[in-house]
């Protein structure tokens, strides 16, 4: 079986290419990834494929990961 950290281990593998982002920051490039994986984690939450426990800690990574961008 898979495990239940899979979603969360693609906020690290996640990347926005440097030289498609001319003129954005770091802190910038990184609440977009922050952005993309919020919407993935609610696509696998509204397709089943995680819990709501599951959703509700990841949710939690992202918020305190986006808390300190900010």
């Amino acid at each position: 079986p898979r495990s239940t950290l899979f979603p969360y281990t693609t906020l690290f593998r996640s990347s926005v290419p440097l030289e498609d982002s001319a003129g954005l920051t770091m802190g910038q490039l990184l609440l977009e990834t922050i952005r993309r994986e919020r919407e993935e984690l609610n696509f696998l939450r509204a397709s089943g494929r995680i819990g709501d426990s599951v959703h509700r800690s990841l949710e939690r990574e992202l918020d305190l990961s986006e808390s300190r961008l900010t």
